[in-house]
Parts: structure tokens; sequence; C-alpha cells
């Protein structure tokens, strides 16, 4: 991980790579929403059923590629390796920031 991640964003990659459910929804607005391969997930009920869920189905890890923000907008790029087809994959994560927290985000393949 880059120490020139916010503290939001390492928080929530820390997490992520824990596999700790509690503490990347911890990471987003109570009403964030996330979309993720063509579906919609909104609140944190059901975003740490969808964090639960691929942790469990794809043994996922992630690894730092880059970081970059611009007012309220974040994207960040990792690599990331499972148990799925096509792993490992650069993903974006983009993000919204709300009040310190992910309103919304939007998980794309990298064009980087």
């Amino acid at each position: 991980m880059s120490g020139n991640l916010p503290v939001l964003m390492a928080e929530f990659v820390t997490a992520k790579n824990r596999h700790d459910g509690a503490a990347v929804t911890a990471c987003f607005t109570e009403d964030a929403t996330v979309y993720d391969e063509g579906g919609c997930i909104q609140g944190h009920t059901e975003i740490r059923k969808w964090i639960d869920a691929a942790s469990a189905e794809y043994k996922v890890s992630y690894d730092f590629l880059d970081y970059s923000e611009e007012g309220e907008n974040a994207l960040l790029t990792l690599m990331v390796s499972g148990e799925f087809e096509g792993s490992p994959i650069p993903l974006d994560y983009q993000i919204k920031v709300n009040n310190g927290k992910i309103a919304e985000l939007r998980i794309v393949l990298s064009q980087k």
C-alpha cells in the first residue's frame, strides 16, 4: 500500500484485504450506492452482504496501483487477485466522497 493514500482510502483497502466486512462498510455513508458487475447495491446492510459474499466466494486480495482525486471525486486503481477467471485484473474504483465517507462507488475495468 502507498503512503500517498488519504486515510479513508487506506482504511478501505486495508479492511478489504483483511476481509473485514464491518470495517469496509464503515467506510461508506449509510445510504451509499455501489455499482459492480452490472448491479446496484445500496445502503449499509446490502453493502455488507455484498462485501461478505464476494470475500467468501472469490478470496480476493488487493494491491495498490494508483490514486488521484479532484474535489469529491477520487479514482483508486487496484490490482485485484483471487479465485475468479482473469485473475489478477486491474480495476478502477471510481469514488464520490461525502463528509469523509464513500457515498458512491463504481467498479470498472481499468483503462490504464
